[in-house]
């Protein structure tokens, strides 16, 4: 459970070079999780770093990651979306990286586990 907890706030607090970013939660369970879902919904109200966002969504009925991206990709409104792991933690400086990248270029999509470095 607090992989989770870590991970999203690293991704509230660490990355630089992005001035706005909404991080969205979406996960599945079988069952109830009171406790941790009412932990992450106070997440939701804390107080973060200008241009950061919080949402947390559980998506009813879901059984995979699939059904979970499937459900809130229709929602997104930024430009650029990242899909993490829930114990990833990117370097501060990679999403800022890979979104002037794939921008500069023209990309649309990179699938994978990739880190641009500079000069590509």
């Amino acid at each position: 459970k607090d992989i989770i907890f870590d991970t999203l706030q690293h991704l509230m607090t660490k990355m630089e070079g992005v001035d706005e970013l909404d991080v969205h939660l979406v996960y599945n369970t079988p069952k109830d999780m009171p406790e941790l879902e009412e932990r992450l919904r106070c997440m939701t109200e804390d107080k973060h770093p200008a241009g950061r966002r919080l949402f947390v969504t559980r998506v009813p009925n879901s059984k995979s990651k699939a059904e979970n991206l499937n459900y809130v990709i229709p929602h997104l409104t930024h430009t650029a979306v990242a899909i993490y792991d829930a114990d990833h933690h990117p370097d501060p400086n990679s999403l800022a990286m890979a979104v002037n990248y794939m921008m500069d270029g023209g990309w649309d999509c990179v699938q994978g586990s990739t880190y641009i470095r500079a000069g590509g």
